[in-house]
């Protein structure tokens, strides 16, 4: 998804500060990250179950956020350095998009919304890739994030899958083409 400057301003801090509310889950990450809140059964669970409710391009927005965290947690590793490299990528992308469908004022020709979700599985497979690889790197040095990034990772590979089967069902039907034209950029309809 390249196009979305031409169509959204870029963010700003209260933007970005706006999709950490709203989402929970980063402002969560944070807490495990520093170790306030402990890595537990229950920790794991509320994880799945937060990302597990949302539609496909808003866990990826979602993760992307998660990402940021860990990636300046872990910033003296390099794939974190990466990782942070591509979540910001995919905040600036996708951030605009969900704030401007929050607010009624996205504008967007069907054209273009086909384009958004193109691009949602790849972006996807590749956090859960960089998340996965990250995770191994981590686990000899701390659980916590390790762990995170386990299930964050798993997480983005499942989505990917959902995203791909939706995709595929959208190319075969114009009843669904249309549907998900109106519907698409789903983004607010799960908030957590």
């Amino acid at each position: 998804m390249k196009n979305t400057k031409t169509i959204m301003n870029e963010m700003n801090d209260a933007d970005l500060a706006s999709l950490h509310i709203k989402f929970i889950l980063p402002l969560a990450c944070g807490d495990l990250l520093r170790g306030t809140e402990p890595m537990d059964e229950v920790a794991r669970y509320t994880i799945d179950d937060l990302l597990g409710n949302l539609e496909p391009d808003a866990a990826l927005l979602c993760l992307a956020l998660c990402a940021q965290n860990i990636a300046a947690h872990a910033a003296s590793v390099p794939l974190a350095v990466a990782l942070g490299v591509e979540a910001a990528s995919l905040v600036e992308d996708y951030g605009p998009l969900w704030l401007a469908h929050q607010r009624g004022t996205l504008n967007m020709d069907d054209e273009s919304v086909q384009d958004v979700l193109s691009h949602v599985p790849e972006d996807l497979e590749g956090m859960g890739d960089l998340m996965l690889a990250l995770s191994s790197i981590l686990r000899t040095n701390a659980s916590a994030p390790a762990d995170l990034c386990e299930i964050l990772g798993h997480q983005a590979h499942m989505h990917r899958d959902y995203a791909e089967s939706r995709l595929e069902t959208i190319s075969a039907s114009p009843e669904a083409a249309a549907h998900a034209s109106a519907n698409v950029i789903q983004f607010p309809r799960r908030q957590p």
